[in-house]
Order: structure tokens, then C-alpha cells, then sequence
């Protein structure tokens, strides 16, 4: 079981390596959310104030940026009414909201959006460019070719990144319902404003589809599978976890699905207590989540290669064919992906 310092549990207050514990923080964006959890905590009086002072400039800063791009989201949600534009936010502020029940809570990179259908990403890109983005991620030749092999492009308006998704991720073995995703949308009320928003279940299978994709380039954190934790625990007590599993099964996540509740169970739930785990207990038997669990250690002990054969044994097809769609697909990700380009080269 992984011991949340800030709850207390089995966390040892009086003998901690605290250096250590504020560089994991920091390396898996927890430091924001220990600063808040912290205030009033009797373990706080062990913390050293260096640990404390650094955690507290982190929430600082995180606190800035997220009313920075909740202020822009806002603007942009407004004029996506106004012209018609089908979209739902995902990610971002509204996460933070959805699951930490407070904005600041959460460290924020940027603004995502997904379109309701693919042909829409000509007029919706022209309505942020007009807005003052500029696209940063290039095409590989057309857009019916980089949709194909890739998911989302990358936008800037001054220091402020945007994200147009089409698809929640892009391989052979899957056959995500776009429309279902549309159908089941619910609001996130911030501030008298309704944004449209995946329900809870996709925002589910957003959170373990990108588990593979942050895998496999090494930028897989505690906190993608810590708010897999939170979002379970935001079911009802009486969801149906058996015909959850059947649906992650007819759309090609089976196999990472359980592995990535596997793994919260192994993390925060040890005992097995939780409803989905309880359920779906037959089933996560054969689920290993030690390839997650192993590429978050420190020190990191999977090569590129190595995690990239960990990210492809998530899907539910063979290795070498995800293998041949990580070649096939790999000049689309780069021109998509600008700013990592050189550190995402197979040879780094």
C-alpha cells in the first residue's frame, strides 16, 4: 500500500527522508495537493520548513496558472455557445474541480478539448486561432492523415498550451464510441457557467487510456493512477462494475482496464475493500499491474525500450503489433508533439 503522507496511515512522520519525499512529490505533481492537505494536520509540525516554504511557492505558483486558464477556459467555453461549436473540456481545471472538489488542488498544464466529431477541427481550429492561438504541432501531409494516426494537436496563446483531441487515443486494437461519449456528456457548474464534460465513466477511460501513451515516453506519475483512485470512489456504491467491464471489453480496454485497477488497488487499497475490486476480483487475477507500478520507481530502472514493451503488453492485441503501429504512427506524434520531439526520439 502506498501511504498518502498527508492522510497520515502508516506514514512515519519522525523518520522520513524529506528531501526525498519533496523530489517524488514535485516528480509526481503532488506537491500543490500535500501544501493544501497539510494545513491543520497535526504531521505538518514534522515537515522542515524548507520541505514546507518549497511546497508552498509550488502551490503558489499552481494556484496562478490554474485561475489563469480557468479565466481562459471560461472565455473559450462563452464563444464555443455562441458560434455552435460542439466540444466538451476535458482535463484541466474542470478536473480539478470534479475530483478534489476545489481548483487549486490540482497542477495544471493546459486546456484540452474534444471535438465531437474529427471534420469538425477545421472550423474549431480557425475559432481559436481567431481567438489568438497558434498552432505548434505540425501535419503529416493532411489532416485526414494525422487524424489517423494521431489524436490531438497542440496550440499557444502567449504561454498558455491548448489541446484539440479528437479521439481520446489513437491504435489498432481500439474501437472507442465517440458518439457514446457524446450521448452520455454531463455539465460542471463553476461560478453560474454549465461546461459540457465526459461523464464519469469516460473520464475513467480517458484517465487509464493515457496510461500506455505516458508509459511508454517515461512521463507516467502516482497521480494518474491516485485520481483513477478518486474517480472509482465517485461511483455510486451500486454501479454496475460487470457491465463496465463488458463495455471496456467491446472497445478494446479490457487488459489495461483491469491492470490499471489492479494497480490502484495495489497502491491505495491493499485490502481490497473497494467496490470495483471486490467485483471485478475473478478478473483481476491475472492482472499485473508491476509494469506501472516499476516505471514510476525511483531510480527509474526501465530502459526506453523497456517501458515502451511494458506500455504495448497494455492492449488488448499482440506486442508486435503495436510495435509496427508505433513506427507506422511515429512521424504524425512527432509533428503533433513539437516541443518533445528530441526527447521522444526512439534512440534517446
Amino acid at each position: 500500500m502506498l501511504a498518502d503522507p498527508a492522510r497520515g496511515g502508516d506514514f512515519d512522520w519522525q523518520n522520513q527522508n524529506w528531501e526525498q519525499v519533496r523530489t517524488l512529490a514535485d516528480r509526481h505533481r503532488l506537491s500543490g495537493y500535500l501544501y493544501l492537505q497539510l494545513q491543520g494536520h497535526p504531521g505538518r509540525a514534522h515537515v522542515p520548513a524548507e520541505v514546507f516554504s518549497h511546497w508552498k511557492r509550488y502551490y503558489l505558483r499552481q494556484w496562478a496558472k490554474n485561475e489563469r486558464l480557468m479565466t481562459e477556459l471560461a472565455c473559450l467555453a462563452s464563444s464555443f455557445d455562441r458560434s455552435g461549436d460542439e466540444v466538451l473540456f476535458l482535463k484541466g481545471p474542470l478536473k480539478a474541480v470534479r475530483l478534489y472538489g476545489r481548483l487549486d488542488a490540482r497542477a495544471i498544464s493546459d486546456i484540452d478539448i474534444l471535438l465531437h466529431r474529427p471534420e469538425q477541427l477545421p472550423r474549431v481550429e480557425a475559432h481559436i486561432i481567431d481567438r489568438g492561438y497558434r498552432r505548434v504541432s505540425r501535419l503529416l501531409l493532411n489532416d485526414g492523415l494525422t487524424q489517423v494516426c494521431t489524436y490531438q494537436l497542440e496550440y499557444w496563446k502567449g504561454d498558455l498550451p491548448l489541446e484539440l483531441h479528437w479521439s481520446l487515443q489513437r491504435h489498432p486494437s481500439l474501437r472507442l464510441d465517440g458518439e457514446r461519449i457524446w450521448a452520455e456528456r454531463e455539465t460542471v457548474a463553476v461560478e453560474g457557467w454549465s461546461y459540457p464534460v465526459p461523464s464519469l465513466e469516460h473520464l475513467m477511460l480517458a484517465q487509464i487510456l493515457s496510461l500506455p501513451a505516458d508509459l511508454q515516453v517515461g512521463k507516467l506519475t502516482v497521480r494518474t493512477l491516485f485520481e483513477l483512485h478518486l474517480m472509482i470512489n465517485l461511483a455510486p456504491q451500486n454501479y454496475d462494475w460487470p457491465a463496465w467491464l463488458e463495455r471496456r471489453t467491446a472497445e478494446g480496454t479490457r487488459r489495461m482496464s483491469l491492470i490499471a485497477v489492479a494497480a490502484v488497488t495495489r497502491l491505495f487499497d491493499s485490502s481490497g475493500l473497494a467496490h470495483p475490486c471486490q467485483i471485478l476480483a475473478p478478473d483481476l487475477v491475472a492482472a499485473d499491474p508491476t509494469p506501472l507500478i516499476d516505471a514510476m520507481s525511483v531510480p527509474v530502472r526501465q530502459t526506453p525500450w523497456q517501458r515502451r514493451r511494458a506500455a504495448f503488453s497494455l492492449y488488448d492485441c499482440s506486442p508486435a503489433l503495436s510495435l509496427v503501429w508505433w513506427g507506422v504512427s511515429l512521424p504524425a506524434r512527432l509533428l503533433a508533439h513539437p516541443t518533445e520531439t528530441r526527447r521522444h526520439l526512439p534512440w534517446t
